[in-house]
């Protein structure tokens, strides 16, 4: 009840010293209460004393203002105060906008634009028009509305009026070239704005032009400083599968490391991505790098050496148990398996895998092939099948391999236990 005490205190205030006080004073200390009062959030008071103003000195400014508050508040006096400015405020442009908003609120919307047509005869600014643009909009008359949006827009190149235009177009009229012919006039006059290269933006994605659509958040990028626009163009680049460009890209504004890193593994570029792999883990010390370094120098070779091997193994020793993630315990595991560094161990990691994901065909192949490395063959056998029930890893070449050599094996076994 914060408002009402100080309500009281202002009539307390009022009331002291208007005893002493001349006609003229006395009006100024009624504006001066219905502006307390219209601070306070105290609307309704206040418009009955503007409303009381009017009445004593009849001067058409403080029906205005009681009108003004009436429509802003929606107050219940709002009907009164129209029917009341009919009289006092009927050519008054303001007035006017007034009915005709509550009228489009009543969605009396051809009473409405026949009154704002008038008006708009009678002033055409860019306000009047724009209002009637709209009335034509909420009509579902979209070319019209579109007319009236350019009138507007040729007496004041304004950035909101644009976008009206540029929303008819794309959302009414399903003419994106246009807008975009409009945005792009707009950004050669006055440059790029954040509301009008962001719309030229998501209308290139629309329209999958992907060159201008990057060159315009390098734009947004350029004057917001905003990485979001960065972003949004590398998205743009890996779903176009162009690694390439998002590779260089990515080297220009030198911000993403570890995206870089991906993007040249997917390039199977594995020389660059080990080097970033090693650089991003000397400046974090996080292992997750250290195990992709590993991955990365692994590929790198089609055929390893010892001492390329023992890099590799070293990198993963340091890391894959503390993390404890699948596909490093898996890959780890199938690479002291394959080059039969210590082929148990390579099953223990492998398993560890397989508790995290136990349906892993490619796990289970590792598993199988550990078997097969120790000359359980049967038990290899019994794995293998398991994995082949994938129908993507069953067509894979070192699938096919895998089973065909460990069938033979089982086949040699056979023939050796009939000797």
């Amino acid at each position: 009840m914060y408002w009402r005490k100080i309500f009281i205190t202002a009539s307390l205030f009022f009331a002291i010293f208007i005893t002493n006080i001349n006609a003229d004073d006395e009006l100024n200390l009624s504006i001066l209460q219905a502006l307390t009062l219209q601070n306070d959030g105290n609307i309704e008071n206040s418009i009955v004393i503007y409303e009381e103003l009017f009445e004593k000195t009849k001067q058409v400014a403080y029906l205005k203002e009681a009108l003004k508050l009436a429509y802003a508040s929606s107050s219940p006096k709002l009907k009164e105060l129209l029917k009341k400015s009919e009289v006092s405020l009927k050519d008054d442009s303001e007035f006017i906008r007034i009915k005709v908003a509550d009228m489009v609120n009543a969605k009396q919307f051809s009473y409405a634009r026949n009154i704002m047509r008038d008006l708009v005869a009678k002033e055409p600014n860019v306000r009047n028009i724009l209002i009637l643009g709209t009335i034509c909009m909420l009509q579902n008359d979209s070319i019209t509305a579109l007319r009236y949006f350019e009138e507007a827009y040729n007496l004041d190149k304004n950035e909101e009026t644009l976008l009206r235009i540029v929303d008819v177009l794309i959302n009414q009229l399903e003419k994106p070239q246009d807008a975009l012919s409009y945005l792009q006039r707009y950004k050669d006059e006055f440059g790029c704005t954040i509301k009008i290269c962001e719309t030229m933006s998501d209308l290139y994605l629309q329209t999958q032009n992907f060159t201008k659509m990057v060159e315009i958040c390098e734009e947004l990028y350029a004057i917001s400083q905003n990485k979001n626009y960065l972003e949004k163009a590398l998205q743009i680049f890996i779903y176009d599968k162009n690694y390439k460009a998002a590779a260089e890209f990515l080297k220009k504004y030198s911000y993403n490391d570890t995206v870089l890193m991906e993007i040249y593994a997917t390039m199977k570029s594995y020389g660059d991505a080990y080097v970033l792999a090693v650089k991003i883990y000397n400046d974090t010390r996080d292992l997750e790098f250290l195990a992709r370094a590993a991955v990365f120098e692994y590929e790198m070779y089609d055929k390893h050496e010892q001492k390329q091997l023992e890099s590799v193994m070293d990198k993963f020793e340091a890391s894959v148990v503390k993390l404890d993630k699948e596909i490093y315990l898996n890959y780890y595991g199938y690479l002291l398996i394959d080059h039969d560094v210590d082929v148990k161990k390579g099953i223990s990691l492998v398993k560890r895998a397989l508790e995290i994901s136990p349906d892993s065909p490619y796990y289970q192949d590792s598993l199988a092939w550990g078997y097969y490395k120790l000359g359980d063959c049967k038990k290899a056998k019994e794995i293998m099948l398991k994995a082949m029930q994938d129908f993507e890893f069953k067509n894979t070449k070192e699938a096919k391999e895998h089973l065909n050599l460990i069938e033979k094996c089982i086949k040699k076994s056979n023939k050796g236990s009939k000797k």
